[in-house]
């Protein structure tokens, strides 16, 4: 089932365009990110205020744009087939257009490729642009956990794209990796600034876990619905799953080593 977070482009009040630069590890920060901080070299019309929306209202396709429409059936069938197997004419035929607008609209299917990036990576601000801010570990935790849950619930095809982009090992997959690892080393770092972490905790490799825990699930999501009976995109499979990462990541799966006690002289 299509997702309605698919539906519509970035506002368009007080909109400006900016060239955007290459992603990089951002130090913690309490502002809200905005799409100049994390997309690619192409340029991107961004929102001027630090609060940038994305509608969230479900579309029927016929309300959407044409290009709306043909990113949206790229979506679908790069996170199914491939970016490799997957055609103009293929997205062509499933958007109900002909192959040449979608070149008119995006030239090339690199070109449509950076286009559904620039949306995935809308979509994950959308979500996760404002770092957690609780009062603890467990809060913060849960927080999280909470709103990975949500970002899967409402984006599938979203999700299943990035999985499927990784897995084409080549330079956009990587890119893309590094814009959404400016998203999880900016909660890593919100939680570090906020003394919640442990001080010898290696940030890197905390923010890659949190991707790679969830995509890795998604990615063998087939099997692991056989092996646990649900879907991970069902209400159960995705408590189930929130539950277990959330408790992963705040207590470990090793139990604390036992206080010796005084021994008698």
């Amino acid at each position: 089932m299509e997702s309605c977070a698919l539906g519509g482009w970035p506002g368009r009040n007080s909109a400006t365009d900016m060239s955007a630069r290459k992603a990089r590890p951002m130090a913690a920060s309490k502002r809200r990110f905005v799409v100049s901080d994390i997309v690619g070299r192409s340029s991107f019309r961004a929102i001027r205020s630090y609060n940038l929306q994305y509608d969230r209202m479900a579309r029927a396709p016929s309300d959407l744009t044409s290009a709306a429409r043909i990113r949206n059936a790229a979506l679908q069938a790069f996170a199914a087939q491939g970016v490799a197997g997957t055609s103009i004419r293929d997205v062509a035929k499933a958007a109900a257009v002909s192959p040449g607008l979608v070149q008119h609209h995006f030239r090339s299917k690199a070109g449509l490729r950076r286009a559904v990036d620039d949306f995935v990576v809308g979509r994950a601000i959308e979500v996760f642009g404002d770092p957690v801010r609780g009062t603890s570990p467990g809060e913060d935790a849960r927080q999280l956990g909470a709103r990975i849950a949500e970002f899967i619930r409402r984006n599938p095809a979203v999700f299943a794209y990035i999985g499927r982009s990784l897995l084409e090992g080549d330079a956009p997959g990587g890119a893309l990796l590094e814009r959404l690892l400016v998203l999880a080393r900016a909660q890593v770092d919100q939680l570090a600034a906020e003394k919640l972490l442990r001080p010898d905790i290696d940030r890197d490799w905390a923010a890659l876990h949190v991707i790679l825990i969830n995509i890795g699930a998604f990615l063998i999501e087939p099997t692991l619905r056989r092996h646990l009976g649900a879907s991970l995109l069902s209400a159960e499979g995705l408590a189930r799953m929130e539950r277990a990462t959330t408790a992963l990541f705040l207590k470990g799966i090793y139990r604390p080593p036992r206080r010796k006690r005084p021994g008698r002289r």
